[in-house]
């Protein structure tokens, strides 16, 4: 029986010009056309968030358990990118072409941590055919080009917690989107509640089709 993987990439990138560095996970019995999660991580981090946060476990178990379909998962080293056009070109031209040829990928999906979030959430919005229709991004409260309808916040003398940001409706042919953004703070909410309050939340947006 085949075992999940840790691949480590090193490339040289041209839009860099430097070399650069990811991680991916491959799950075991693998095959082509499974989905590929792009994780990013936050201002001080690396691709070995990969490790920090132990994903390759929790990768495993969900897909035991069958909670997820398995899925191959990047963290790619990011710097410091924010808003920088060069960590978007490295990002879009370099590291997803390489990860459709050697791992012959399905659909797309993009989140993020602290920073991360922020940088998920503008590539997802700036570059929405790369990346499954219906996704929502966690980790950051900054909505890039869009227009804004409302914040909502509550401050707590410590932190501005939870903030909940959405635009204005976009109405297709078939269909209408909103947008919208959640911050949970680090120290008052971790991934897994927030996990279990967008969990709900989609339960909850499901039901009102």
């Amino acid at each position: 029986m085949n075992e999940s993987r840790i691949d480590t990439i090193e490339i040289q990138s041209r839009a860099l010009e430097k070399t650069m560095a990811m991680k991916v996970y491959v799950p075991a019995n693998g095959n082509e056309g499974m989905t590929v999660l792009y994780l990013m991580h936050g201002r001080s981090g690396d691709e070995n968030m990969m490790n920090v946060l132990n994903i390759p476990s929790a990768a495993d178990k969900m897909i035991a358990t069958g909670a997820i379909q398995p899925m191959v998962i990047v963290c790619p080293r990011m710097d410091d990118a924010l808003e920088l056009d060069a960590y978007e070109s490295y990002f879009f031209d370099e590291i997803i072409p390489l990860i459709d040829r050697r791992y012959h990928t399905g659909v797309r999906h993009i989140g993020g941590f602290s920073a991360g979030g922020y940088i998920a959430l503008r590539y997802a919005l700036l570059h929405p055919s790369v990346f499954l229709d219906d996704h929502m991004v966690v980790g950051t409260s900054a909505m890039i080009q869009t227009e804004l309808d409302c914040i909502v916040n509550q401050y707590t003398d410590q932190f501005c917690n939870p903030m909940v940001m959405w635009g204005k409706y976009r109405k297709g042919l078939f269909k209408t989107t909103l947008p919208v953004s959640f911050q949970f703070h680090h120290v008052q909410m971790d991934g897994g509640h927030a996990a279990h309050f967008l969990d709900e939340l989609q339960k909850t947006i499901n039901s009102a089709r």
